[in-house]
Formats: C-alpha cells, structure tokens, sequence
C-alpha cells in the first residue's frame, strides 16, 4: 500500500491548504496506470498524510529580508514490483 508522507513547517500552514493539497496527491497518485493501462495503486490503500514540525531550523537561520523561512518534504513509499517507468510517471504526476 503506498504512502506518500508530507513533513512540513508549522509557518506553512496559514500559506498552504494542506487538506485540500493531500486529496489532490491521492488524486494523483490513484490515475496512475500501467504499461497494461491497469490501476497501480489500490483506492483503499492509498494514503497521503501531513505532519506540521512544531519546531525546526532551516538552512543557516538567516532568511532574506522580510521573509520566513520554511520547508516541505515529501517521501513516497510503495511496495515492490512497479516499473520504472510508472515511478517516474508518479513522482511526476506528483
């Protein structure tokens, strides 16, 4: 079952939709096809989830003037047995 998770700076939340912005990676993730045109991962396997780091550093604590910095990492994990091509069409998609 894949999993795709999302770690980010809690000082993204008032500038990103996290909700919404998970629904459309499982949207994503789940129009993927095969070389066969067949479905790659399972409707009810699929999970995109986003963790907030309440407490963080980022690259040297020296933000541009004006600016705060902040981070998004995204890790996508699935199981065995899909081509390279359909991993790469995925990160892509996503």
């Amino acid at each position: 079952m894949p999993h795709l998770v999302i770690l980010y700076t809690s000082n993204l939340e008032d500038k990103v939709k996290f909700g919404p912005m998970c629904r459309e990676l499982a949207d994503a993730m789940l129009a993927q096809r095969d070389e066969q045109d067949q479905v790659v991962f399972p409707l009810g396997g699929t999970r995109v989830l986003a963790y907030p780091a309440a407490h963080f550093a980022v690259a040297n604590g020296q933000p541009p003037a004006g600016k705060e910095m902040g981070f998004m990492y995204l890790n996508l994990r699935m199981a065995g047995g899909r081509s390279a091509a359909v991993k790469k069409a995925t990160g892509d998609a996503l």
